[in-house]
């Protein structure tokens, strides 16, 4: 286990099951102790780049998926992405966290840490989840002031925009400015 500051926002905590500590091998979920178990499940639903600036983990999604040549195949991994992202609690798919104005059925919800801000969704499509869940990693666990400012600019660097049709197109703004209204609330007056 690799543990970082806590009182710092930009750290994280990093489990490996194969640590020593844990006698070298492989441990399943199911036999971790429970503070373990929830450690380890937290951390794999916040997906943060530990130390770098918004424009800086924007490169760094951009470069990873990059590296998939065909766009079609691009697509698959973001979607196989998606899939991974926790999904909502059914308490959690109410009307207020809807976002308007996307055909498939979205749901975000915003939270705030410290002066960070947090982002949790589901949706009711694989290829709509998979690039909300891009959105939400992208501005998952910065600042609100950064939040506002910095455009996402994965879908056309991945050459994606002529991939995705208008309506899917106008739901992922319709995402980015729900996000971008979170975090204008979040700001000092």
């Amino acid at each position: 286990m690799v543990c970082k500051e806590e009182s710092f926002r930009k750290c994280t905590l990093v489990l490996d099951c194969r640590h020593k500590a844990w006698g070298g091998s492989q441990i399943p979920n199911a036999r971790l102790p429970l503070a373990r178990r929830k450690v380890k499940e937290s951390v794999r639903s916040k997906r943060v780049f530990p130390f770098m600036s918004l424009a800086e983990k924007q490169q760094r999604l951009i470069a990873k998926y990059a590296v998939i040549e065909d766009a079609q195949e691009r697509l698959g991994a973001i979607v196989s992405r998606g899939k991974k992202w926790r999904a909502l609690e059914n308490e959690e798919k109410i009307d207020a966290h809807r976002v308007r104005g996307c055909v498939s059925q979205v749901w975000l919800v915003g939270e705030r840490e410290g002066d960070r801000c947090r982002f949790r969704m589901d949706a009711d499509s694989p290829l709509v989840k998979g690039l909300v869940a891009m959105h939400c990693e992208l501005y998952d666990g910065e600042t609100a002031a950064e939040i506002v400012t910095i455009e996402p600019a994965w879908i056309e660097a991945l050459g994606l925009e002529h991939r995705l049709s208008p309506t899917r197109l106008n739901g992922l703004a319709s995402v980015r400015g729900a996000i971008r209204a979170f975090a204008a609330a979040q700001l000092p007056r």
